[in-house]
């Protein structure tokens, strides 16, 4: 009976082990074809072949994320995606940027999602449809009305209730101006949704963070979990005449940030700390 057992054992180890690595094969072919398609992507000519090529990305990205080993899988053949993954393993983001001329961005993008790190994946595809009402940092979006963005960090928050995700990234806004912005991602109703009123500034609570600075400089902002903050260059213009000029905004040499406590983000000013230097871009997947 024993020996019965540990050929059952063997057995069904050997096939897990098989079905494994079919899955490597699998995804290493989904991985030639996406690197394929992003170089048609690099080389298209007009703004509805790199829109009709970004859909087919995202539809090869849904097929073959949806193997539980795609979380894992490096893909790092790919060089215009970004992944940034959470320290729970259980969300990654994977967003890339479509040039469309006259300094016009269009952003692709999918949340990777399981319930725990044995579980399938569940796949959601962000449709990008640029904000332009008021009132951008106290409104709730949803995955299919998404305002664009290259994520490059993900930090899980506890709220006593639920997990949210902070997502932290760069929109490459116009000629004159880049963004930096941090949200909260979460999963309800079968959708991701973006924004909850859990960043508090000067008393009060506001749904996700802006900041808006020339495309000329490299404003930092990042999580650093030796010192669990938030860091971000304090941004001002050179003149007190350009207040409200954004195009002509950059780090002053001193920094600000958050710090999660009592279930919220709060805010913090003229932070003390050495800045290790560290990218400010979407990781390429590795």
């Amino acid at each position: 009976m024993r020996i019965i057992c540990l050929l059952i054992f063997i057995l069904c180890t050997l096939t897990a082990r098989a079905a494994d690595g079919c899955d490597s094969l699998k995804l290493a072919g989904y991985e030639e074809r996406l690197q394929e398609k992003f170089s048609e992507l690099m080389r298209g000519t007009t703004e509805s072949e790199k829109l009709e090529t970004s859909e087919d990305i995202k539809e090869l990205f849904g097929r073959a994320l949806k193997y539980p080993e795609s979380f894992a899988y490096p893909f790092d053949s790919l060089d215009y995606a970004g992944r940034a993954v959470s320290s729970d393993s259980l969300v990654s983001v994977y967003t890339w940027n479509i040039p469309l001329g006259s300094s016009n961005n269009y952003y692709g993008g999918l949340v990777q999602h399981r319930k725990d790190t044995l579980a399938a994946p569940d796949i959601y595809f962000l449709r990008h449809e640029p904000y332009n009402g008021e009132d951008f940092e106290n409104t709730s979006l949803t995955d299919s009305l998404w305002y664009g963005a290259l994520y490059y960090q993900i930090v899980p928050v506890d709220t006593g209730d639920r997990r949210l995700y902070t997502v932290i990234g760069l929109d490459l806004n116009d000629f004159y101006t880049n963004r930096k912005i941090i949200d909260l991602l979460f999963l309800e109703d079968g959708e991701v949704k973006f924004g909850a009123p859990l960043f508090e500034k000067k008393g009060e609570l506001q749904k996700r963070v802006v900041y808006e600075y020339s495309s000329r400089v490299v404003m930092h902002l990042r999580y650093h979990g030796d010192i669990n903050k938030i860091v971000c260059d304090h941004l001002s213009p050179p003149d007190e005449r350009y207040r409200g000029q954004y195009r002509y905004y950059g780090p002053d040499l001193s920094y600000d940030g958050f710090v999660f406590e009592e279930g919220v983000w709060k805010h913090l000013t003229e932070i003390d700390v050495l800045i290790r230097d560290k990218p400010e871009e979407p990781e390429k997947l590795e």
